[in-house]
């Protein structure tokens, strides 16, 4: 874990209600992102962390211009709560944008009974849950999180599983994004979580077929009604008030020469063919360059012989691109274009099926019953076949 900032030394006093309130319920947080009241901060979700004695971790997303001091509110369901003070962690690849990923961290007495927390910017705004009278209740707009992972697993559902940055700005990566799912699948994952925010309408259609396989958790994640992501990595040229420009960027001068990996049934899905992209810069131990960042070579001006080859990806293609291709048809991806091919395979194209097939002319239907495609060009109607 990268290195945290601490801050909050003030041990505020404990507040705890009265056992006889049986009228109590705990409202729950109705969103993936809720505001924490009194603050430009958010919190997202809170779960038991038996690595540290079993404090509560509330994942939280801290506005790093506004500190101020924040506190816990744990209940259980006897509606018995307790306020300590949170010590809040914020990670440091934030890349000096005003909001960035934290970790709220609640130590308190008692917490393994507790089912809800909630965090507060002040302390005037927790009342006595002891008193019956309304102006002593809780604020019934107070949302509180429910505390996850409450008991400590032995075993768990699934062995390898990832999450991949968010979907945003309308992504439509298609062709990468299958490459990739693909590539996990043969490498052993077995569950992927992803966080949506906006998607393509071509995506869509990936998004419900992995859905569909059970491979993929879609969590809807609507980060533009709180802020605004950014567009870049760089807060000087690229506004906004988080950094989200996660994705691995190509470069788009430097493919791999030989366009054995130009597939033309790929030609009219959207997205970058990772297959092409073979080379990658230098890792520059001398410069501080946080993972999730990589710096395309194009605007570095790195020459070819500048760049390394990396074609691990390629130790997978017997598998990965017959993969890619099924996957592509069951989500309806591929239908399309395979329909649009057969009405127009005429002129240069059905004659030079004609000069390896004779007699096609005739029955131009047989086509793809005579010939499988390996290697297609739509360009200039450029192929490989074979024949059965």
């Amino acid at each position: 874990m990268d290195s945290l900032t601490n801050y909050i030394h003030y041990t505020p006093p404990t507040i705890r209600a009265s056992p006889t309130n049986n009228n109590f319920k705990i409202p729950e947080a109705s969103n993936v992102i809720t505001p924490i009241n009194g603050s430009k901060h958010l919190m997202v979700s809170a779960f038991i962390d038996h690595r540290l004695d079993g404090v509560i971790r509330v994942i939280s997303i801290i506005n790093r211009n506004s500190l101020q001091p924040l506190y816990c509110v744990y209940c259980s369901t006897e509606h018995d709560c307790r306020t300590v003070q949170a010590d809040v962690q914020i990670h440091t690849d934030h890349f000096s944008f005003p909001y960035g990923a934290s970790d709220v961290i609640c130590k308190g007495k008692h917490m393994q009974n507790s089912t809800h927390v909630l965090i507060l910017s002040q302390l005037t705004t927790v009342l006595n849950l002891s008193s019956t009278d309304k102006k002593d209740s809780v604020d019934p707009k107070m949302e509180y999180l429910p505390i996850r992972n409450k008991v400590a697993r032995e075993t768990f559902k699934f062995n390898f599983t990832i999450c991949i940055s968010n979907l945003f700005g309308d992504y439509n990566n298609v062709l990468q994004f299958a490459q990739t799912m693909e590539m996990y699948k043969l490498l052993g994952v077995q569950h992927v979580v992803i966080y949506k925010t906006k998607r393509g309408p071509d995506l869509e259609k990936l998004l419900k077929h992995y859905e569909t396989e059970e491979i993929l958790e879609i969590v809807s994640w609507p980060i533009d009604k709180f802020l605004h992501p950014s567009s870049g990595w760089n807060i000087e040229t690229h506004k906004g008030d988080i950094h989200y420009y996660e994705n691995h960027i190509f470069p788009k001068t430097q493919f791999e020469d030989s366009g054995k990996f130009k597939r033309a049934e790929w030609n009219n899905i959207p997205g970058v063919n990772i297959m092409e992209h073979i080379y990658r810069e230098p890792d520059r131990k001398n410069i501080y360059n946080p993972t999730k960042m990589i710096v395309n070579p194009s605007k570095g001006h790195l020459t070819k012989d500048q760049l390394f080859v990396d074609k691990r990806v390629w130790d997978f293609e017997q598998e990965l691109i017959p993969n890619v291709g099924q996957t592509l048809k069951l989500s309806g991806l591929l239908k399309k274009l395979l329909d649009h091919f057969s009405v127009t395979i005429t002129g240069t194209a059905l004659r030079a099926v004609q000069e390896l097939r004779g007699s096609l002319s005739q029955e131009p239907i047989l086509f793809f019953h005579l010939v499988h495609f390996s290697y297609l060009c739509t360009e200039d109607i450029r192929y490989t076949t074979t024949f059965p």
